[in-house]
């Protein structure tokens, strides 16, 4: 689980990191209102993903099942779900994209306000995202099958690469041929197709051949329980972390989206950081839950929670602590960080609560236990869309946001049934070593140190400050949590060896 993990670390992160900081050269070369148009064409991009019906994360689930026993009847059915579920995605895609060409009118129209770019232009976007997003759609099940088989390192190798050409490659098309979001789209077209065929060709490489393998509905029916739960499950999840961006981008100019967008890319780094962890934890929670080893798996559990509190709360209590400082050393202008600054803080604690649901929800998933997740996410969304409506009107961006972090609040009761049903006796264990202590940890540690410096104007000494408080903050996860102090002494043991030896 390590190497997967880290893996997973430096692939996301690298990625995310990416995004992050070649925002301020967006903003250069299309403004606030395009990266507004951007932060429309992510939302699209999270909403198309609920049309994969679950299949998604089952055929991760069953790649790693499937994989624990290497014979050929295992490497069949492999096989003839992958062939299956590529049709289905495939399909799925081409409507999509048809729909969404025909619609871009009425959204360019309708749901999208913009004060500089022209109709016409914006128009033939939405129709350039469209067919983005709609070739990026496959992506999902092709490295869902890599990471069921425990190829993390592939995945994130061709995630750095593909994502650097694409994300950073644009920047070069703005800046030599036409810094328009027309440009920007047409990049994203042609990098999305080479990055979901790669990563298909990577996937077929890695499940043995077998011919004659069709279509096959009775592949599909074996795993539509779990699908079902998946999709309800991201329904809700949709619900929840998009339902705030469609209000906030139909009732707001294009230019108060931007801003929003950008506080938010900024906070879900803090969600990027758990990923690593909740994608290497997964498999191996379905593995030991299959295999019924409740001793392995309370072990797995402890050890990825204390590992998630490592990577999340000393980045998440730098946005809620120093939401100004960052955005103005980040983008060099105050305008962004006057406007985004309060939204950073609020989205940092709601992103906060999203990670550390993540590893109780991973153990229910891979346990096949929706109920809960799906009735509380469900709860949440419905109750919140009103409430975000209302928001909106009545306080801005900053009462959206205050609502989605409220939603994401409401994610870590399942957490309570889960101590109760799976983990008997295990729930304030959990709380206090993988929550309670590390988050009281983080937070004294950067508030001590705020109030004895004051971080610098100038952007490397600023970003140093923000390095040197980040790390401290993690060495005090460290610290007080036991499995994590323990690696750590046995490390440094480890490297005192090995120097005694070299002298």
């Amino acid at each position: 689980m390590h190497k997967n993990a880290l893996a997973n670390l430096i692939g996301r992160v690298y990625t995310s990191a990416l995004r992050v900081l070649l925002i301020p050269l967006y903003l250069q070369l299309i403004g606030v209102e395009g990266y507004g148009v951007i932060g429309f064409y992510l939302t699209l991009r999270n909403l198309l993903a609920l049309l994969d019906f679950g299949f998604g994360a089952t055929f991760l689930r069953e790649m790693a099942r499937l994989s624990a026993s290497n014979d050929e009847e295992s490497v069949l059915a492999q096989r003839r779900l992958m062939h299956s579920l590529e049709v289905v995605y495939w399909t799925v895609a081409v409507i999509a994209g048809i729909g969404i060409y025909f619609l871009a009118p009425w959204i360019a129209g309708e749901w999208l306000h913009p004060d500089q770019i022209a109709p016409d232009t914006l128009r033939r976007a939405v129709r350039l995202m469209g067919v983005a997003a709609c070739v990026l759609f496959p992506l999902s099940l092709y490295q869902g099958g890599l990471l069921g088989l425990q190829r993390q390192v592939t995945v994130n190798v061709l995630n750095i690469v593909l994502g650097t050409l694409q994300d950073a490659g644009v920047l070069l098309v703005l800046y030599f041929v036409s810094p328009t979001v027309t440009a920007f789209f047409t990049w994203h077209v042609g990098t999305s197709l080479v990055w979901v065929l790669v990563t298909g060709l990577m996937l077929r490489r890695a499940v043995p051949m077998v011919r004659g393998v069709t279509f096959s509905v009775a592949s599909l029916a074996s795993v539509w329980r779990f699908a079902a739960g998946w999709m309800g499950n991201s329904v809700a999840s949709a619900l929840m972390m998009q339902a705030d961006k469609i209000v906030a981008v139909r009732l707001l100019t294009l230019q108060e989206f931007g801003y929003y967008t950008i506080a938010q890319s900024v906070a879900m780094f803090v969600i990027t950081l758990a990923g690593p962890v909740q994608i290497a934890a997964f498999p191996r929670f379905s593995q030991l839950s299959v295999a019924g080893d409740e001793e392995a798996l309370a072990r797995e559990y402890d050890r990825s929670s204390q590992i998630l509190a490592l990577f999340v709360f000393p980045v998440a209590a730098l946005l809620m602590v120093y939401p100004w400082e960052i955005l103005r050393l980040w983008t060099q202008r105050e305008d962004v960080a006057v406007a985004a600054g309060p939204l950073v803080a609020i989205f940092g604690l709601g992103a906060l609560f999203s990670a550390i649901a993540s590893m109780p929800n991973s153990m229910q998933i891979a346990h096949g236990w929706f109920r809960p997740i799906l009735t509380v996410s469900f709860i949440a969304g419905i109750c919140g869309i009103p409430a975000i409506l209302l928001a909106a009107r009545s306080f801005g961006t900053q009462g959206v946001a205050i609502i989605w972090a409220a939603q994401n609040a409401a994610l870590l009761i399942p957490a309570a049934l889960l101590h109760r049903r799976l983990l008997r006796g295990f729930g304030w264990r959990w709380l206090m070593r993988g929550v309670a202590i590390p988050a009281a940890a983080t937070m004294a540690t950067v508030l001590f140190l705020r109030s004895l410096v004051s971080l610098s104007d100038n952007r490397l000494l600023g970003v140093l400050g923000l390095g040197v408080i980040g790390l401290s903050a993690g060495v005090a996860v460290i610290l007080v949590s036991p499995l994590l102090r323990e690696t750590f002494r046995a490390g440094v043991g480890r490297l005192w060896a090995a120097g005694g030896r070299a002298h």
